[in-house]
C-alpha cells in the first residue's frame, strides 16, 4: 500500500493508505460491448475501484441508454455532443476524475477479475505501467 505521511500509530509509524483509483473508459458506439466491460470492472476483487468514469461521444443513441442503467451503480458518464478520438476523452476523464491513480481501459476490454489488484501490486512496488507495458524499473519487467 501507499504510505501516509501522518503518523497514525502511537508512539509514531506509518499507516498504509489505499490510493483512491479512478477507472476511464473512452466509449463511441460501444452499446454491444461496454455492459461487459463496465460488469468486469465492478467485480474486480477487493473492491479497489472508487471510481469509473466513461467518457461517451456516442452518437448512436444506444449506448446511452446501455450507460444510463449503469449510472445507478455508480458509473459517471460524461456525454459529449460529438465524437471524440480516445486520447481526448481519456484527457476528459482525468480531469473529471479523483483518483491518486488513474488507469484507462477500452470500451471493448474485459478485464480479469485481479486486474486491478496486479494494477496496484505492481504501481506499489514502485512501476509505473502505461499501455500494458512496464515503463518505470528495471526490476518491474518481469511482473507486467
Amino acid at each position: 500500500m501507499a504510505v501516509s505521511l501522518e503518523s497514525g500509530k502511537p508512539g509514531g509509524g506509518y499507516e498504509p493508505v489505499k490510493p483512491i483509483v479512478s477507472v476511464v473508459v473512452p466509449s463511441y458506439n460501444s452499446s454491444a460491448t461496454i455492459s461487459k466491460t463496465l460488469s468486469c470492472l465492478m467485480v474486480q476483487k477487493g473492491g479497489l475501484i472508487d471510481e469509473i468514469i466513461v467518457v461517451d461521444s456516442s452518437d448512436d443513441r444506444k449506448t446511452g441508454k446501455v450507460l444510463s442503467a449503469y449510472e445507478s451503480d455508480g458509473v459517471s458518464v460524461v456525454s459529449l455532443s460529438r465524437k471524440t478520438i480516445p486520447a481526448i476523452a481519456r484527457n476528459i476523464g482525468v480531469e473529471k476524475s479523483c483518483g491518486d491513480v488513474v488507469v484507462f481501459i477500452d470500451a471493448d476490454a474485459y478485464p480479469a477479475e485481479d486486474w486491478m489488484e496486479s494494477i496496484l501490486a505492481a504501481y506499489e512496488d514502485g512501476c509505473l505501467v502505461g499501455g500494458g507495458s512496464e515503463i518505470g524499473r528495471a526490476s518491474c519487467r518481469e511482473r507486467v
